[in-house]
């Protein structure tokens, strides 16, 4: 519809990922809540017969999700999207799943991980190559109600790799994103976080991203995926200024490790997130005829966990 586009285009001016915003009915409003927020991660969800348990885990995340009374405004997806090789099948197969968000009316926002492959994404995303905000990179600008998230593009790889060619597991910013990233550190007004895909192992010249996130006093922390585990965390951003800052890392939708997705709600004081783990595993669901204990353990202890993040007072 040129009513549906004509909005999608609008909004794309402050984040690339708007483009894929759903339509609302004038009645549906109601339905949603603009403070809540789900954050995956690493879908790796594979076109092929032997990952079908990927697929099915992510059909089980968008099942709970629709679930939700109310539903959440939007949906974040930190990378990984694909599952090894960023092969169009990979995107092929997980566009119908992640389209049901999109026909609720829940803003869907994703970015690159290291397994994904940008010009096979586009093949099943081409709104995310309309007005970027980095020329070639999928940063996008998301408001979470009290705050924004500024999601980065870190994939490293090349899309001219080779087809079995998973390219570096490192991230990395680009010159022209990093420009951007500091404009926009520099002249935040209100809370904002940043989520990538990597943490641990991206750097900007050598130096932390935090570093430079931490230069504003509206930062409030760092979300990321890639380590497939739910993980809160306290970083140094400077010990010259005293600062440490939290950061979170994500559960997998499906893969390995926790297995998960994670409500975030915003609030005038800083917001919440809230881990709901549904399994775990390694490398497989049935990697082991007899599941290992551990397993078990991991998915009793993460249960009811959650994360606090505090907005400085002005």
């Amino acid at each position: 519809m040129d009513t549906r586009r004509d909005f999608l285009k609008g909004v794309a001016g402050l984040s690339t990922a708007a483009a894929l915003t759903g339509c609302v009915t004038p009645n549906g409003e109601g339905r949603f809540d603009d403070a809540l927020s789900v954050f995956i991660s690493d879908l790796h969800v594979g076109g092929l017969a032997k990952y079908a348990y990927t697929r099915a885990a992510l059909e089980k995340t968008v099942d709970e999700i629709l679930a939700l009374r109310p539903l959440p405004r939007r949906v974040v997806c930190f990378g990984d999207v694909a599952l090894s090789y960023g092969l169009e099948v990979d995107y092929a197969t997980s566009r119908p799943i992640l389209q049901r968000l999109v026909d609720a009316g829940i803003e869907l926002h994703l970015t690159m991980g290291n397994h994904d492959r940008r010009s096979a994404f586009l093949k099943h995303w081409p709104a995310y190559a309309e007005r970027p905000l980095v020329p070639g990179r999928f940063t996008q600008v998301i408001s979470l109600g009290t705050a924004d998230l500024v999601l980065l593009d870190a994939l490293k790889g090349a899309d001219d790799r080779g087809e079995r060619d998973m390219g570096p597991v490192e991230g990395t910013i680009d010159p022209a994103q990093l420009a951007w990233f500091e404009s926009f550190v520099a002249q935040a007004k209100r809370p904002f976080f940043v989520g990538s895909h990597q943490f641990r192992d991206l750097y900007i010249d050598g130096e932390k991203p935090l570093t430079r996130a931490a230069k504003s006093r509206h930062f409030v922390g760092w979300i990321y995926g890639h380590d497939h585990s739910w993980c809160p965390d306290i970083h140094v951003a400077s010990w010259r200024a005293h600062q440490i800052l939290p950061t979170l890392a994500l559960p997998s939708t499906g893969l390995w490790g926790d297995i998960g997705h994670v409500l975030f709600r915003t609030d005038a004081e800083g917001a919440t997130a809230s881990l709901l783990q549904r399994d775990f595993y390694f490398q497989t669901p049935t990697t082991w005829p007899t599941r290992p204990r551990y397993w078990q353990v991991r998915i009793q202890e993460n249960q009811g966990k959650s994360m606090r993040f505090a907005f400085e007072r002005n």
